[in-house]
Order: structure tokens, then sequence, then C-alpha cells
């Protein structure tokens, strides 16, 4: 199984709109242009939220037309700036009201939303929490890869571990129980960031745009340039994984 992880597009719709410095628009095409022109092969397209800035039709239009020129499945999860009903309209699986999932050659894909209406960190509710059990229970035979938006471990910045995610112990605790889950990826912090739980490596991704600045009190922005992060599970879910940038 070989993904694309892409995260944190953050579009609006305009494609020549700007946030911190980047059009959104066209940094996002020149990543995807980045994944075309490597010598990578992907089956798996994954989004861990903050698709659009200003969640708008127009706006999940936009990355429905860069994204489609993959070829290949997508798959996303809306972050605390997303329209879950708009993205939903425009991605093949997308989580609403608890967590979905999607089974790729073999793989389950199991798609998280963390929203918190008009907060910036996120929270699983009681009620998902069960159901992500029932799903990893019923699937437990499959290598699983877990896609949220916000962080589930200390990010080292004291800002972003403020809205992060508000449950983070209970969830690693949960997905524990299930040695088949080997991947977690998330969005959010427009980083490179690795961490491991028992059998578990959780995975952050440079932002589709502009970047933040690891180990800092506040928002600080990175000179680093935009990318993506190519992952290769073999069969028993173990991980080889690489960052591109432009």
């Amino acid at each position: 199984m070989k993904i694309l992880h892409l995260t944190d597009c953050h579009l609006h719709d305009n494609k020549k709109e700007r946030k911190a410095g980047y059009a959104t628009y066209n940094s996002l095409q020149r990543v995807i242009n980045l994944a075309k022109v490597s010598e990578l092969d992907f089956d798996v397209v994954i989004v861990s939220g903050d698709i659009s800035q200003t969640p708008s039709p127009t706006s999940y239009k936009l990355f429905e037309h860069l994204i489609s020129s993959l070829d290949i499945p997508v798959l996303a999860v809306p972050g605390n700036h997303d329209n879950a009903h708009q993205l939903q309209s425009v991605v093949d699986k997308c989580p609403i009201e608890k967590a979905c999932f999607k089974i790729i050659n073999g793989t389950l894909f199991l798609l998280i939303n963390s929203q918190i209406k008009d907060k910036e960190h996120g929270q699983i509710k009681k009620g998902d929490l069960v159901h992500i059990e029932s799903l990893l229970e019923k699937h437990k035979e499959k290598p699983a890869v877990v896609i949220i938006h916000h962080p589930p471990v200390l990010t080292g910045s004291s800002w972003m571990d403020k809205i992060g995610l508000s449950n983070k112990e209970e969830f690693l605790n949960t997905l524990a129980h299930y040695p088949n889950v080997k991947t977690i990826l998330f969005g959010h912090v427009h980083q490179e960031i690795e961490s491991q739980f028992q059998h578990m490596r959780l995975m952050g991704t440079p932002s589709t745009c502009y970047q933040f600045k690891p180990g800092t009190e506040n928002i600080e922005y990175d000179d680093k340039k935009p990318g993506f992060r190519y992952l290769e599970l073999d069969q028993t879910g173990d991980i080889k994984t690489s960052v591109h940038r432009i």
C-alpha cells in the first residue's frame, strides 16, 4: 500500500488569495505536481483536514479540480476550518457525525472527525470512540491506518498543544488495544513530526502551503517549503516513509 499524505491546504474561493505569504491554490498545485513528477507510485491520497480556509462550495470545487488530476482514490477528514458536509460532496469518504472507513487493497483506512464547532482544538466524542472500537474489532485482521486532523500527541509547541486533541490519552489508549493499528496520520501542525506510542507510529506532515516553526511558545512561521509525505506499508503494516518538499 503506497500512500500520498497531503494536509492543511487552506484554500479560498479565489485562486489568487494569499495566507501567510502563500497563494494557497498555487502552492497546492505545485505540491501535487511534485508528487506527479516524482518516481513514486501512489494507491491512495489521504488529506488530513483544513482543506478550506473559508469553507464554501467554491473552495472545495477548486480542491476537487486539483486532486482529481492524480486519478487515484481520495480519502479526507475535516479540520477545524472545514465544513464536513461540503467536503464530503467532493471526496470519496469523509466522516461527519461519526468515524467512517474504507478498505483499499486489504488495508483499513479509518477516518475520524475531531471537529468541535467554532473551536480550534479537537475532541472525539465518547459515542464515536465506541464506534471506532467497533470498527477496529470488526476488521482487526487488516492492517489499519487512522486519519485525524488534530494531533493526538504533544508537539513541543505550547500554543499548538493547547489546540490539539483534548482527549488524546483516551484516544491513544483505545487504539492501543488493536495491534493492527500501526499508523496514525494527522494534520494541523504544519510541520514534519513523528512520534511513537506503543506499537503505533504517529506522523504529522508539512502543510501544502505555509509552515509553523517547531518548539515555540507562540505562532511563528517557518521558512521551510510546502510538501507531502510518502508512506509505503507492507502486508504486516510496517512502514517506510519520507517527506518531499517543493
